[in-house]
């Protein structure tokens, strides 16, 4: 199944600081140490303001890096 995992969040209000995390990929359910887990495979990996928590939102740069699928 074709899924995204997103983490949105704000960091700071005063001043303004946000940041994103944005996985997409494929899941499969799993299982480890005897728990189910759902198991992402990256295809596309998108960030800002992850590393460069004093930019200003509005010069944020966003990083996309597509992952090669493993053979």
């Amino acid at each position: 199944a074709k899924v995204a995992f997103v983490v949105d969040d704000i960091t700071s209000r005063d001043p303004w600081r946000v940041r994103c995390l944005e996985i997409r990929g494929t899941a499969m359910q799993a299982e480890a140490d005897g728990r189910a887990i759902i198991r992402i495979t990256p295809r596309r990996v998108i960030i800002f303001g992850i590393d460069d928590q004093k930019t200003e939102p509005h010069d944020l740069v966003v990083h996309v890096r597509n992952v090669d699928a493993v053979a």
